[in-house]
């Protein structure tokens, strides 16, 4: 499936995106009414969205809050012209995967989108938003299709719809233990997952959720992170 859920209320730059990505072999549905969007979404009908994040009524970051409470695992990338939106942090902390500036570099929202549609698919579980952004960059740089949580029910809402090759996860979540929740999230699934912690030490011998765990200490050693996933990347 590869259809992607466009909102901008400039209708021209939204219809413009759309042909640039229908002729790279995606489908689009364009709104320029972020509410007939949410009226109209069935779960499970876009691999992604590309939200404007400032519009009139209600914003990028609003809807996208209101899109996830119907699809939880829906991606989404969002889109400005404002390069010192207040909105961005908030878009983040939201889930959003990527701040796009306007007007557009189309190769990089192209990449993007096919990592997000196209790549294995893996879960970033940390309650610190930087760090789980900066996670969620690198591992779409490198092909994946990378979902965020910053919480245990809020990872177990994305997973209940979608299953994840890969699940990266602090030790120590806000609401919950991390090393449960990947031993939860794993039962019965073939994936690796990665667990860290700023006092990974203090861990009990042998903690292992799953077949394939590994376990790193804050602050991240990110090569050596991305040597472990290489074999799902492929």
């Amino acid at each position: 499936m590869r259809r992607i859920l466009i909102v901008d209320d400039n209708r021209d730059l939204a219809e413009n995106i759309a042909e640039i990505l229908e002729d790279a072999g995606f489908r689009c549905d364009v709104f320029v009414d972020p509410g007939e969007a949410l009226r109209v979404l069935a779960p499970g009908t876009h691999a992604a969205a590309l939200l404007d994040i400032r519009m009139p009524g209600m914003d990028g970051v609003e809807l996208y809050r209101a899109l996830k409470e119907r699809d939880p695992a829906l991606p989404a990338l969002a889109m400005t012209a404002w390069a010192r939106d207040d909105r961005i942090r908030a878009a983040v902390e939201e889930g959003v995967l990527a701040v796009l500036p306007k007007p557009l570099d189309v190769p990089l929202l192209l990449r993007k989108l096919a990592s997000v549609v196209d790549g294995e698919r893996a879960l970033v579980v940390e309650d610190d938003v930087a760090l789980a952004q900066n996670l969620a960059e690198i591992l779409t740089e490198r092909g994946f299709s990378v979902r965020t949580a910053h919480g245990c029910e809020e990872a177990r809402r994305v997973a209940g719809s979608t299953d994840f090759t890969v699940i990266l996860a602090d030790c120590r979540l806000p609401d919950g233990d991390g090393i449960e929740l990947v031993e939860e999230l794993c039962r019965g699934v073939d994936c690796t997952a990665v667990l860290f912690s700023g006092y990974l030490r203090a861990l009990p011998p042998g903690a292992a959720p799953c077949g394939h765990v590994h376990f790193f200490e804050k602050p991240l050693d990110i090569t050596r992170l991305l040597e472990a996933l290489q074999p799902v990347a492929g």
